[in-house]
C-alpha cells in the first residue's frame, strides 16, 4: 500500500507536492479566527456509498473528480471545476472527492475543510475513507491524479479525463451523442 500511496503522490506530477502554502488561506471570506472551520462535516465515504452517489445523481450529467489538496495540478483546476458548475452545461452536477485519507489518516477532514475554507470551491465534497484498491477498481482509475469520470444523465460512463480537466472539454463530452466516442 505505501508503494500505491508513493506512486499517486508521485502520478500528481511536477510540483504536486504540498499545495496548502501556495495559496491565500485566511484571505477568503474576510473573518477572523483561524480555527473557524465551516466545512467541517464533508462527508467521509466508502467506495461503495462514492458508487451510491453517484447512481444517486442519475437524471443529470455528472463530474466526479478525484483529488487531493497536496496535488497541486488538482488545486490548479477547481476554480474551472466551480466555472463549470455555475455554468452548469446541460444541468451538469460535481462531485469533488478527497483523496487526502491515503496520506493524512485521522487529521484528513480538518486538512480539507481547512483548505477549502481558505479557497472556496461550491461544489459536492466527499472524503474517500478506504484502500486504494477499492476506490481504483470501482472506478477503474489509472492511480493517478487528478482524474475525472463524466457520466450523462442515465448514468454511463461519457468520458474519462486524465490530468486537469478542460472546461471546453467538458462541454465537447456532453455535447457528443450517445454512444459517440471521445475525440
Amino acid at each position: 500500500m505505501i508503494v500505491l500511496v508513493v506512486a499517486l503522490a508521485a502520478a500528481c506530477g511536477p510540483g504536486g507536492g504540498d499545495a496548502h502554502g501556495g495559496g491565500k488561506a485566511g484571505s477568503a471570506g474576510g473573518t477572523s479566527g483561524a480555527n473557524r472551520n465551516p466545512n467541517s462535516n464533508i462527508p467521509i465515504v466508502d467506495a461503495a456509498a462514492l458508487k451510491q452517489r453517484v447512481v444517486a445523481s442519475s437524471g443529470h450529467p455528472l463530474l466526479l473528480v478525484f483529488w487531493a489538496t497536496w496535488c497541486k495540478p488538482c488545486v490548479e483546476e477547481l476554480p474551472d471545476l466551480v466555472a463549470l458548475q455555475q455554468e452548469a452545461p446541460a444541468g451538469l452536477h460535481i462531485i469533488a472527492c478527497s483523496l487526502d485519507d491515503f496520506l493524512s489518516g485521522d487529521s484528513t477532514q480538518t486538512i480539507v475543510a481547512e483548505y477549502l475554507h481558505g479557497h472556496p470551491a461550491p461544489l459536492e465534497h466527499v472524503i474517500y475513507r478506504g484502500t486504494q484498491d477499492a476506490v481504483f477498481d470501482a472506478f477503474e482509475m489509472p492511480g493517478n491524479i487528478p482524474f475525472s469520470i463524466l457520466y450523462d444523465a442515465k448514468g454511463s460512463v461519457v468520458q474519462r479525463f486524465t490530468g486537469g480537466i478542460q472546461p471546453a472539454a467538458v462541454h465537447a463530452a456532453l455535447a457528443r451523442p450517445a454512444g459517440d466516442p471521445p475525440r
